[in-house]
């Protein structure tokens, strides 16, 4: 995984440690659209607590594949699922075309619930 795919990774994995996990979600069902509306971000904040600048979101989008490929090789739900494009709500147009990721409203639902992510990419 690049360097830049690492920085957005890890930023995720803080997200969902400090705010996904504290809403003890167990499961897909379990989550509601509150849940999630606390659990996105936007790519531009993602991109800019990760030190890339707001203005890396423009290009964040094959690095998010990395970091859909990367979960679904080890079989958790797409972490990428929590960013997303600040006007919408959503992910981008190319979210369906990353390893895993098919359906962005179930998939952010079984990332929020999802207990097993690690602490971090290294």
């Amino acid at each position: 995984m690049r360097a830049e795919s690492r920085a957005l990774a890890n930023v995720l994995l803080e997200r969902h440690r400090t705010i996904c996990r504290p809403l003890g979600r167990r499961d897909f069902d379990d989550v509601d659209n509150n849940d999630i509306d606390v659990s996105i971000t936007s790519y531009g904040d993602l991109c800019e607590q990760a030190g890339l600048g707001r203005e890396f979101a423009r290009a964040a989008r094959n690095f998010l594949f990395e970091i859909a490929q990367w979960c679904d090789e080890h079989e958790w739900p797409p972490l990428n699922a929590l960013a997303v494009n600040a006007q919408t709500g959503y992910p981008g147009d190319g979210y369906s075309e990353a390893p895993g990721c098919q359906d962005w409203p179930n998939d952010v639902k079984r990332a929020i619930g999802f207990a097993a992510y690690p602490l971090r990419v290294e």
